[in-house]
């Protein structure tokens, strides 16, 4: 668990320096999130992590895609955020 709403499921690398990260968001449906005020709050966080958390840094000497899929209690996916080395720079 990230957060009392937010749970880490897994992380998958793909071939052209792709790294993705899928999330559950326990609490809520698709239905009850307003997905663009989630990415209008969550983008920003998401690059400002990318450019100074120090665990991330292979990711941008490398210049790798960052994806985040978010999806809802019921499984349904609300958002993916796709962060490029062009974000981070």
């Amino acid at each position: 668990m990230l957060d009392s709403d937010t749970r880490l499921d897994t992380t998958m690398a793909f071939p052209g320096k792709i790294f993705s990260y899928y999330y559950t968001i326990i609490n809520y449906t698709v239905d009850e999130i307003n997905i663009e005020a989630f990415e209008n709050i969550m983008r920003p966080n998401l690059i400002n992590n990318v450019k100074t958390n120090s665990d991330m840094d292979d990711f941008r000497k490398n210049g790798v895609t960052l994806n985040y899929i978010y999806r809802d209690k019921d499984g349904i996916e609300i958002i993916q955020i796709k962060i490029t080395s062009n974000d981070y720079k």
